[in-house]
């Protein structure tokens, strides 16, 4: 049984991680037209906006574990309490990063290289990247929240349609 149940959560996690790549697939197919430059500001961009994401999701982490407790422990009058509070305070964390990164973000792609077009076409993307990333931060912890519960599959609809969304 413990074997379903790892491969039934690392399964939607999986989803989850791969949805993230779709996602810059979807920037990569969007900047086609444009110069090699502009490719290798997404690439660069990528590597720092991820950097920055994941060390936000030990947030989502700890809303899966709370919530998993919970429901262990079979304290229902307390399921709400982890999303609840992961959601407040992975917005308040990440609205924050966003807005110290804006400040900080032209000065890291300048740090990899010395080729202007692509320090610029980095900070576009992570700017872009940067707005969006209180909206990601949520949407990982509501995946921690449902895992907590055994429900991974919730979290894959609304990753979709986020991503949908992204492509058109």
């Amino acid at each position: 049984m413990l074997y379903r149940d790892l491969l039934r959560l690392s399964v939607a996690m999986g989803i989850g991680v791969v949805s993230q790549h779709l996602f810059i697939l979807t920037d990569m197919r969007m900047i086609r037209p444009f110069s090699h430059s502009a490719w290798l500001g997404i690439g660069m961009g990528t590597l720092v906006f991820f950097t920055i994401f994941i060390s936000l999701i030990g947030i989502a982490v700890a809303v899966q574990a709370i919530t998993a407790r919970y429901v262990g422990e079979k304290r229902s009058d307390r399921l709400g309490f982890p999303l609840k509070w992961g959601v407040i305070t992975g917005a308040v964390v990440s609205t924050v990063v966003a807005i110290g990164g804006m400040g900080i973000v032209p000065v890291i792609p300048s740090l990899m290289t010395a080729n202007v077009a692509v320090s610029e076409a980095a900070v576009g993307y992570i700017i872009w990247r940067l707005i969006g990333l209180p909206f990601a931060v949520v949407m990982v912890i509501t995946h921690g929240f449902w895992n907590g519960f055994g429900e991974p599959k919730r979290y894959i609809l609304p990753i979709l349609v986020m991503h949908g969304c992204n492509g058109l």
